[in-house]
């Protein structure tokens, strides 16, 4: 057989025979165009219909097809490709719907990837543990996706797609930048965590402070900026930095309802302490928003150096963080070992914090606690204490 017989390769010669975009804004279009690029009803490489032709089709004016393009360009969905007019991104910052199986006699030259059975050997000890990826695989354990499903439905959060980033920040980093665009405005807590902050501030986008009391944002605060034309709101629902405060059930429902009146505002749920927040996981997220993300850091559970969080959201949300995700930080031996060393911690019961199978101990006491019981007393008091997490050391507010 000739060496360059049985290749896969791509083929990016399409043109479209119908237009699968609609929308009568340019913010409608954009997104139904993202959508059919996600449910493979317009293919990487695809050629585009002209601004005129689509907003002829639409019936709105060339001037907001334009924009719509123009918002597409700017996350990375479409770009120039010269007499061939605008394309889609022959590598878009979406996931798309699956590849074809390849069969097993051809060699998929699409992914750039080497022969793993060429590859070194790993040390014996790490060879054990963990089997070798490379590009094009999924980017997330489905093992460790289905631990996370368990999480979330243990605390009757709205479960969507879920997606593993490195840790909290990096989780509304990629969200904010998916969602939102430079210059838009974006609740955030005041006082709040100053890294969350500086985030906001570092890709261009400006705060608005909302005030917090003892169970968390004050709803006449929230309505008032909601109703000025905030984009998005970053809240932390538990355990709030530095203030400690935790929405009560009450609370919750007030914020829920005066987002409803807000469908399009991307809320992110910043969980960064999880499990061991002293606090139930109560969510002003339902399944039927527009946009929305629950991040769950596991990094004050298990410890810094396992620095990953679980993130479910909205279809689209999740799909253009994955997208990124894909395209700027792919799988490396590292990230593998530490979502394989999670799986091992947390996989095997149903429900958090019991799940967890971690004792932890006071060094001011010789007596074990589970972690449950741990959550009951930092409920009813807080001192500076230093806890053990097997050989973790964690300082907990």
């Amino acid at each position: 057989m000739p060496l360059w017989g049985n290749l896969l390769c791509y083929d990016n010669g399409f043109v479209m025979n119908q237009y699968p975009i609609r929308g009568a804004d340019a913010n409608q279009i954009a997104a139904s165009a993202e959508r059919a690029l996600a449910a493979g009803a317009l293919i990487p490489g695809q050629q585009l219909p002209t601004v005129r032709a689509l907003a002829a089709d639409l019936k709105v004016s060339p001037t907001t097809v334009a924009a719509a393009y123009r918002t597409l360009k700017l996350r990375g969905i479409i770009c120039g490709s010269g007499r061939r007019g605008t394309v889609i991104n022959p590598m878009p910052p979406l996931v798309t719907r699956s590849a074809p199986t390849v069969a097993d006699n051809v060699r998929n030259l699409a992914t750039g990837g080497p022969d793993p059975a060429l590859l070194p050997l790993l040390p014996r000890g790490l060879s054990r543990r963990f089997s070798r990826c490379s590009y094009g695989e999924p980017y997330n354990r489905s093992d460790l996706l289905d631990v996370a499903a368990q999480m979330f439905a243990a605390d009757e959060i709205a479960c969507g797609p879920i997606a593993i980033t490195s840790g909290a920040l990096d989780a509304i980093e990629r969200l904010l930048q998916a969602n939102l665009r430079l210059g838009d405005r974006v609740v955030v807590e005041d006082p709040g965590y100053p890294p969350v902050l500086d985030l906001v501030a570092a890709i261009g986008m400006r705060a608005e402070p909302l005030r917090v009391d003892e169970s968390g944002p004050v709803p006449s605060e929230f309505n008032r900026l909601l109703k000025s034309g905030v984009e998005g709101a970053i809240i932390t629902l538990r355990a709030q930095n530095p203030t400690g405060a935790a929405l009560d059930r009450g609370r919750a429902r007030e914020l829920r309802r005066i987002l409803k009146s807000y469908p399009q505002v991307m809320v992110i749920e910043d969980d960064h302490a999880g499990p061991i927040a002293g606090a139930p996981a109560l969510t002003l997220s339902q399944s039927n928003r527009a946009r929305w993300a629950v991040v769950r850091s596991l990094s004050k559970s298990l410890g810094p150096d396992l620095r990953l969080a679980l993130v479910t959201g909205d279809e689209m949300s999740i799909a253009r963080l994955e997208g990124r995700q894909r395209r700027q930080n792919r799988p490396t031996a590292i990230v593998e070992f530490i979502k394989t060393a999670i799986r091992g911690v947390i996989g095997d019961a149903p429900r958090v914090p019991d799940q967890f199978a971690i004792t932890l101990s006071i060094e001011t006491s010789n007596e074990p606690i589970t972690s449950t019981q741990q959550n009951q007393r930092d409920a009813e008091h807080r001192p500076p204490i230093v806890i053990n997490i097997r050989h973790l050391h964690l300082r907990c507010p």
